[in-house]
């Protein structure tokens, strides 16, 4: 009896001429009032809302955002607009939104996922989500984890490199931070002294290179202050002043002054 309630309500709103919603249609029309009162007898009433997939995302934010309360009519509301107002969220990446009839409103999100923190000139910090982009505005101290990174246009060349340094994790256990210089080419910090010039392209066989100066003791090495590996078949050692003066015969070199030192040379 129920089920033929249902249908014959159905029926009654399509006879009516009132704007009947289709998933996937971006026609909707509301109905008018008389029409909702017949849908809401008949059992086409919101009293189910179902979320999936939140995490980050505030149940209060969600709640306020999609504007709906359980009891109206099932047909006054509006998967398209939802979707677009939660996609507007900033842990939100995309949303499916459903109306599953007679009561209940499915609501699936897939949310961004963080990977480093982008430190601005001002020395504001900002979430970097998976695909290179700004999340909010964080708390450095809340995310110890995260590597910060620092350049105009660090956030969009932040994935390539963490995906990168991945891949060889005698150099990542040492990287406390990253600068994207010129908006070109990265320059890695390891720990408080020493620096690391990475080139634009290739970055892959300046990181092999990498990984064997790590095996042989390069970044513990205190007279090593840079490590310039843009070339591609030579790396340039950039030493301490007291290393300078030591290599040099002679007195302490001036405050400031380095040495290159090619591949081919050993210890320090």
């Amino acid at each position: 009896m129920r089920q033929a309630g249902y249908a014959a309500a159905a029926i009654l709103v399509v006879g009516m001429g009132v704007g009947v919603y289709q998933l996937g249609s971006h026609a909707y029309k509301s109905l008018s009032a008389g029409a909702s009162g017949v849908v809401q007898k008949a059992g086409f009433s919101l009293t189910n809302i179902v979320v999936e997939g939140r995490s980050r995302t505030r149940t209060q934010d969600i709640s306020q955002t999609m504007a709906v309360k359980k009891g109206m009519p099932i047909f006054d509301v509006d998967p398209h607009l939802i979707r677009e107002k939660l996609e507007a969220l900033p842990w939100v990446r995309s949303v499916v939104v459903e109306r599953r009839l007679p009561n209940t409103l499915y609501i699936r999100l897939m949310e961004r996922s963080p990977i480093a923190l982008w430190q601005d000139q001002k020395t504001t910090h900002f979430l970097v989500d998976e695909r290179g982009e700004i999340i909010h505005q964080a708390d450095a101290s809340d995310h110890r984890s995260f590597l910060i990174v620092t350049g105009e246009k660090a956030p969009e060349a932040t994935p390539l490199l963490l995906k990168t340094l991945e891949k060889y994790p005698q150099i990542a256990q040492h990287v406390t931070g990253a600068a994207f210089v010129s908006s070109r080419a990265w320059e890695l910090h390891l720990g408080p002294r020493l620096r690391v010039k990475l080139p634009a392209r290739n970055l892959d066989q300046a990181m092999v290179r990498l990984q064997e100066f790590a095996k042989a003791g390069y970044f513990e090495k205190a007279d090593i202050l840079s490590i310039d590996v843009r070339l591609p078949d030579r790396a340039f050692f950039y030493l301490s002043d007291a290393a300078t003066a030591r290599r040099k015969g002679g007195p302490k070199a001036k405050v400031g002054a380095t040495v290159v030192k090619d591949t081919t040379m050993r210890g320090n």
